[in-house]
């Protein structure tokens, strides 16, 4: 039974994820629903398996994101660049937010690190729910005021020029990356100090890519 929870759960999160992904960026083809699903419950049997069979969670965030990246690239038709950006800004606004949930679950004695490593207690199912639930929402209240960004390119062989903005938010993506190295790491160490101190570098690191994604929105490169 906890294996069909946890299932079910893990892929609503990254259906939303992929949802809040295309609503940030104003996706402006309609997307496959049943492809996202099904690759969705895909990409949630495997962190399952990931973090209980193997009880490797360190993997599990790296292996995810990999594998969106490659599905929004060569599914959506995205240049490299351009998936890494919104794979990337829509899971760390995700993470942020779950980050808030698990603080906010902590606190009240319904969450614990520990609850991070297999993902299957009955703490992490609340996380998951209330996120998803949250994020449902904000994804609506986006596009109900049409935020986002409306940057990338229709076309799938669209030039990609690394200089100007587009370096300046390729070296923040690389930051970003390091943060949730540690984040990772804090996680499987069940560091509360960790947690925090990488939860606050990832909301700064996030705040400066959407200010570089801004820029390249309204300026000139």
């Amino acid at each position: 039974m906890d294996f069909v929870i946890s299932i079910i759960l893990s892929t609503l999160e990254t259906c939303t994820v992929f949802f809040l992904t295309m609503t940030m960026h104003r996706y402006k083809h309609k997307p496959d629903y049943i492809m996202i699903g099904l690759f969705s419950l895909m990409l949630s049997t495997l962190s399952y398996i990931m973090r209980v069979k193997f009880q490797l969670p360190r993997l599990d965030i790296p292996v995810q994101w990999s594998l969106m990246f490659l599905y929004v690239h060569y599914m959506f038709g995205v240049r490299w660049f351009y998936s890494a950006l919104m794979v990337m800004s829509g899971s760390i606004l995700y993470a942020l937010l779950q980050s808030v949930i698990i603080l906010a679950a902590n606190q009240l004695g319904m969450f614990s690190f520990s609850d991070s490593q297999s993902g299957t207690s009955d703490g992490a199912h609340r996380v998951q729910i209330v996120s998803v639930i949250i994020c449902a929402a904000l994804i609506r209240l986006m596009k109900s005021f049409r935020f986002g960004f409306s940057f990338v390119p229709n076309h799938p062989r669209a030039d990609v020029k690394l200089k100007g903005v587009n370096k300046r938010i390729l070296w923040s993506m690389v930051v970003i990356g390091l943060v949730i190295s540690v984040s990772i790491i804090s996680m499987s160490t069940q560091s509360a100090y960790l947690f925090y101190s990488s939860a606050v570098l990832l909301l700064f690191s996030f705040i400066d890519l959407m200010r570089l994604s801004y820029v390249k929105e309204f300026e000139e490169d």
